[in-house]
């Protein structure tokens, strides 16, 4: 399944299971909720989707590519 990875500016990383783009667009929504709600200085600098050792998507413009 793939994963997507979220890293911060501060060094925080996230990952989190998602079957596809809109699921892994509500784990990014998540993670501002609660993490950079709660951190205002921080943001959120690289989010990529792995799977299988490769990119199959990434973080442009606030929302994930299609995949």
């Amino acid at each position: 399944m793939p994963v997507l990875v979220i890293s911060t500016r501060q060094g925080m990383t996230y990952e989190a299971e998602v079957r596809d783009f809109h699921d892994a667009n509500r784990e990014i929504d998540h993670f501002g909720r609660e993490y950079l709600s709660n951190h205002p200085n921080d943001k959120i600098v690289d989010a990529s989707v792995v799977a299988g050792g490769s990119i199959i998507a990434r973080y442009f413009n606030g929302r994930l590519e299609d995949f």
